[in-house]
């Protein structure tokens, strides 16, 4: 039974691993998009740039998040 709820935090802990891994990759992207200049990419209308910066900090929140629960395991 031990065994067992060892694997399953295995698991989770991977999975967790994994999760935070594709959040950070996403975020680097959002944030590498938001440092170019505004000539190399088409400027978007105002209320998607807010929905973008507002996705971007939950992200951002989920992977501080994440990391946490990992440091807790």
């Amino acid at each position: 039974q031990v065994m067992d709820m060892l694997q399953e935090m295995l698991t989770t802990i991977c999975s967790l691993k994994t999760t935070v891994e594709g959040f950070q990759e996403e975020l680097q992207l959002l944030k590498d998009n938001f440092q170019k200049p505004s000539w190399v990419l088409p400027i978007p209308a105002p209320s998607g740039l807010e929905e973008a910066r507002e996705q971007s900090v939950q992200q951002d929140e989920h992977g501080h998040l994440l990391q946490s629960i990992l440091d807790q395991l």
